[in-house]
């Protein structure tokens, strides 16, 4: 999550600083995240893009519009959520998730019915959630263990959602994915490359707020991943997120933040564990 890239051209209105003020604190209210005046330019442009869609209206008149309606919220949401992503980001993370998932899948060895759910908050257009997909998959099929599993990817963002849904991807975004994976787990698709796998079933997309999960979002979650959202978010949002994410995991569960992130001085409820040469989030 963060500035979206596209469209920075667009020219917006220019807002006093109570119109910018109300309209950072209504899109804080929303979404938990932080916009300064360093924004100001790129928010006025979103806010443009998205209002040469209701000519005719003040600005005043949209911003109140904003408040009531909201399938509006949600497209002028979308505007301020970057879909800068790619498969298997951060790969010396990625390294830990495989060994973290080594154990547990051996652990759920031994356990008749054993599941195993994983949450990918802040998803984007779904790199990530199908990146989890084929590392569960594959130490399922390196284990041989018939393991019940499934990963919830949620986003605010509604075109975001849309792109993880239809699982067609680019070839920048799948740069990173081993050769043997892609050949496994894709199909090309005139320009594209879709996920095709049959896992893909296991992977389910959901429209869920961060701060405000509601029942798009139902625990336990046994590994959560928030890479690079709470980046956004000021301190009092990032508390109140870590509650939502520990009240959301089962005890032991893991939780997997951004490389530039750190729980430690927002909430002493998990604890740092190393595994490998990373290290990552144990629930208690």
């Amino acid at each position: 999550m963060g500035m979206s890239g596209p469209g920075q051209s667009t020219v917006g209105p220019v807002l006093s600083d109570a119109e910018y003020r109300s309209l950072c604190e209504w899109v804080y209210l929303q979404t938990g995240m932080v916009f300064d005046d360093r924004r100001r330019d790129v928010v006025e442009n979103r806010l443009g893009a998205r209002m040469q869609q209701h000519s005719g209206l003040s600005v005043q008149q949209y911003l109140r519009r904003l408040a009531v309606d909201e399938r509006e919220a949600r497209e002028f949401l979308d505007l301020l959520t970057v879909n800068e992503t790619y498969f298997f980001r951060d790969l010396p993370q990625m390294t830990v998730f495989r060994q973290v998932l080594e154990e547990m899948v051996a652990e759920r060895r031994q356990v008749p019915f054993g599941r195993l759910r994983v949450w990918s908050a802040g998803c984007s257009i779904g790199c990530e959630p199908y990146t989890l997909a084929m590392c569960i998959q594959e130490e399922l099929d390196r284990q041989r263990v018939p393991l019940e599993w499934h990963v919830l990817g949620t986003d605010i963002s509604p075109s975001s959602l849309e792109v993880a849904e239809s699982a067609l991807y680019s070839d920048r975004e799948v740069r990173d994915v081993p050769p043997d994976l892609l050949k496994k787990y894709f199909r090309r698709r005139d320009t594209w490359w879709e996920f095709s796998h049959p896992c893909k079933n296991r992977v389910q997309f959901r429209y869920s707020n961060l701060l405000r999960p509601g029942r798009e979002v139902q625990g336990a979650f046994d590994i959560v991943f928030c890479r690079n959202v709470l980046i956004y978010f000021d301190d009092a949002s990032r508390r109140q997120v870590a509650e939502t994410l520990f009240d959301l995991m089962v005890p032991g569960g893991y939780l997997f933040l951004g490389a530039s992130e750190s729980m430690s001085r927002i909430s002493r409820a998990f604890q740092l564990r190393r595994v490998g040469s990373g290290f990552v989030y144990i629930r208690p």
